[in-house]
């Protein structure tokens, strides 16, 4: 039986497994991954962004630099085991092609592409509608989602579809962890889900900053506020892309906590 894009969340075609490669002067691939991990997709004002961790992509201590990225995505709207792999160039010549935040230790690139890259491709992405709005915030213990490749390779392989994995907002949501731009998640993660969106789960549990919304005093209807309060909470929220296992370093006692880098740095990179 054959499984199509429509059986399931437009949310499974937001993300994609990748790996990172080098390309030798002689332009052939090294087919071993120097890297596992997630990745998605995120459409700004005039392109399209794929979205993961910095540390993906370059890390200057560990002597880590990869020249490509590559993507597994869906190529048949009507047949889900039909996928094809896509290799993005990380640089043009010696030019890195991605955009990153202007703050010190902010683990989120973003790698702008067109339609050329991929024409036959069956992805979606997310847009600022999905960020959260600023004037709103969240109730405690929120649940959020996380929707990756654990290790690299446990996936429906089959469909090329990811895993979705459950979680909770373990510290205050609007405020920077300890003044760093993440905040923490706990679920038990695993590595292949660095660059993995984190979502809301469920229907939001949102208010308004430093007021009640006002309550309606008629009887025929709610106000411009609830309407909006409403449309809030029945939508689903991009809060952030997850970077990795707290504490640092990793040798540390596993807490399952992680640091999820905030999403709305999206809004300056990848417009």
């Amino acid at each position: 039986m054959k499984y199509k894009s429509a059986d399931i969340d437009d949310l499974y075609l937001s993300v994609s497994k990748l790996t990172t490669h080098e390309y030798d002067k002689n332009n052939k691939i090294n087919p071993k991954p120097l890297f596992r991990a997630t990745g998605f997709f995120y459409k700004g004002t005039d392109k399209a962004y794929l979205i993961t961790n910095r540390h993906v992509v370059i890390d200057e201590e560990k002597m880590y630099f990869p020249n490509t990225i590559r993507l597994y995505l869906h190529t048949n709207a009507d047949d889900l085991t039909e996928s094809e792999e896509f290799d993005m160039k990380l640089y043009d010549g010696t030019k890195k092609r991605w955009l990153e935040p202007n703050v010190p230790d902010y683990d989120v690139i973003a790698l702008p592409f067109d339609s050329e890259f991929a024409p036959n491709a069956h992805l979606t992405c997310f847009a600022e509608d999905h960020l959260f709005p600023d004037e709103y915030k969240f109730s405690m213990g929120h649940q959020v989602m996380i929707i990756g490749y654990p290790l690299g390779y446990w996936y429906d392989q089959k469909h090329n579809l990811p895993i979705l994995r459950s979680g909770m907002i373990s510290s205050a949501y609007s405020i920077p962890y300890n003044g760093n731009p993440y905040f923490l998640v706990d679920s038990r993660l695993h590595k292949g889900t660095s660059g993995a969106p984190v979502m809301t789960a469920g229907r939001t549990r949102a208010y308004k900053i430093s007021e009640n919304v006002t309550k309606s005093k008629e009887k025929w209807g709610p106000t411009e506020e609830e309407i909006k309060l409403r449309e809030v909470r029945n939508r689903r929220y991009l809060l952030g892309i997850n970077a990795r296992t707290f504490p640092f370093p990793e040798e540390e006692e596993s807490l399952d906590l992680n640091a999820v880098y905030f999403s709305y740095v999206l809004r300056t990179i990848a417009r």
